[in-house]
Formats: C-alpha cells, structure tokens, sequence
C-alpha cells in the first residue's frame, strides 16, 4: 500500500498541533500552581493578621481602632483578591471540579470575617463594661478561634486540591513527552522513505528494478515518465544538418 505525502503532512501537523496544545496546558498549569501558592501565602498573611488583631484586648484610643480597621481593611481586600483569582484558574479548577467549591469557601470566609469584625466592634463599644466585656470577649475569641481552623481548612483543601491536579497534569505532560517522541520516530522514517523515493527518479530503468515505492506521488510522476517516447540515441537518427532527432521519420 502506497502513501499520499499529502496525508502524512496533514497527519504531521495534526499531531503537532494536539501535542502543543497539550504542552499548552502544562504551561498554564505551571502558571496556576505559582497563584495556587499564592492563595496560601496569602491566607497565612491573614492568619497572621488575626493573631495580631486577637492579642490587643482591651482598645484604650482611636489609634487602636484606626490599626483595627487596617487590619479588617487587608483581610477584606486579601479576600476579595483571591475571589478575582479565583474567577482565572480556568483550567485546574474545571478540571479537578474545585471551582465551585474554592469560590464557596472563600464566600464563607468573607462572612466569618464580617461576623468577626461586627463582634470585635461590640467588644470595643463596651471596653468599659467589665459585665459586657468579659461575655464580649469570650464571644470574641470563639470566633477568632473559629475564623482560624476555617483559614487552615481552606490552606488544607488547596494543597489537596494541589496535589491531585499536579497528579493529574504530570500525567498530562509525561502523555505529552512521549507523543511527542512517537511523533518525532514515525515521522523520521516515513520523510526517510519520501526521500528515498525522490532519489528513486534520478535512477536508471535498471536500477529501479529492485526499488519500492513508498508514496503515491511519486509512483504517479514515475509512471508519467514511463509513459513518454524514449528518444533514441542511434547517431544514424539525427538529422545532420538540423542535429535533430529524426525517430519519428519527420525529417525528409
């Protein structure tokens, strides 16, 4: 059976195309686990933050208040910018079917961090209190408490969520490597036949008797060639006025 040219460089392309691609995704994966390492970071800047807020007890000025909204202020905008990221890591969360999940977490945690801080600014409103103060307070750390374990599940579920799409992608880029290397195989060899068909024109009728063709293009010229009038090379045939082949009898 012979083969078309014509096919195995639109196969070639075909199967180049899908193996960039699949290279395509690894790279945008590399990309998501960088932001994916980012989210952790991030949610340990607010655990940090919490720990801080939770050490001042009692608030005596408004400078105290003013550094307590800074820090609500950051936790809100560090939340806010994982929602944005969130919306961005198209590829890992469709794939593992986290993004529902990732966005319903981090919804969640905006909300604990709302409770918190309209808990925390009924703690300061009643700093005077000792009655209030100490039921307040109480209040106050359950949260807090709370707020925490929340933020080291959601790190937990990320680096689970990591893991099981790292497994999945490195199969995906090994898939991709070794494609890649049949492709490069298969195809080294059928360009190796292509080229040793052109050099099967340049042969002799007798050295062409052993020879295969491998490609239809090439059976289809050499056919062609077959089928044109040998011109002989007896020197009684030319015309030796005009030096022209005369095999036809054209030549009176």
């Amino acid at each position: 059976m012979k083969h078309s040219i014509f096919k195995i460089f639109k196969n070639l392309n075909l199967l180049l195309l899908t193996t960039f691609l699949l290279f395509f995704l690894c790279f945008f994966f590399i990309i998501e686990q960088y932001f994916s390492y980012a989210k952790v970071q991030n949610l340990q800047n607010q655990k940090n933050i919490l720990k801080q807020i939770i050490k001042v007890q009692k608030i005596s000025n408004k400078i105290d208040i003013i550094k307590f909204n800074s820090n609500i202020a950051n936790i809100n905008n560090a939340i806010t910018r994982l929602l944005n990221q969130n919306n961005y890591n198209l590829i890992t969360l469709y794939i593992t079917n986290n993004k529902e999940k990732s966005s319903t977490d981090l919804s969640l945690l905006h909300s604990k961090v709302q409770n918190f801080d309209k808990i925390s600014r009924e703690y300061f409103r009643h700093h005077k209190d000792d009655g209030i103060l100490q039921s307040t307070l109480s209040l106050l750390l359950r949260e807090h408490t709370s707020l925490i374990l929340f933020i080291d599940s959601i790190i937990i579920n990320n680096i689970t969520y990591n893991n099981h799409s790292f497994s999945i992608f490195s199969k995906l880029f090994l898939v991709s490597l070794i494609l890649l290397f049949i492709i490069v195989i298969w195809q080294k060899k059928r360009f190796t036949n292509i080229y040793k068909d052109i050099l099967f024109l340049s042969l002799t009728d007798a050295e062409k008797n052993n020879q295969t063709i491998f490609s239809q293009e090439i059976d289809a010229i050499n056919l062609r060639i077959k089928r044109k009038s040998q011109i002989s090379d007896n020197p009684t045939m030319i015309d030796p006025i005009t030096e022209i082949n005369n095999n036809k009898g054209m030549i009176q």
